[in-house]
């Protein structure tokens, strides 16, 4: 027996459902010709689950902070876009207006000039 499959055998009793039923010497241990044929693991090749360090968590953050200021960038572009281009059409729509009441106030000055020379020989 190896101590590769020993090894799992003890972690498997330890966290089967089984496991307070079953002490760790009681625990079944199953030959198989993979396990059989697989190099046993030693401390000199077993290493530890590599754990994130801070370089990595910062280039994380960073990474994320970027991205998410650059979406927050391109739809403030994009709002500000839109709201320019709903004050140049509000403006497009004053100018017509505006020429549209010039218009008017010019015909009404010409009826105001009309009616005032109409009424001036009449007052003499």
């Amino acid at each position: 027996m190896s101590s590769s499959v020993s090894r799992f055998a003890a972690g498997y009793a330890r966290r089967s459902f089984h496991a307070g039923r079953t002490s760790f010497s009681e625990a079944k241990v199953i030959e198989s010709p993979v396990a059989a044929a697989a190099p046993a693991i030693t401390s000199s090749t077993a290493t530890a689950p590599p754990t994130s360090g801070f370089r990595s968590r910062a280039a994380s953050f960073a990474f994320g902070f970027g991205l998410a200021g650059m979406l927050g960038y391109s739809r403030l572009k994009m709002d500000v876009w839109q709201a320019a281009e709903g004050v140049s059409d509000s403006i497009t729509v004053v100018k017509t207006d505006v020429s549209a009441f010039q218009s008017q106030l010019a015909a009404l000055q010409q009826r105001v000039e009309k009616l005032e020379s109409s009424q001036q020989p009449q007052q003499q």
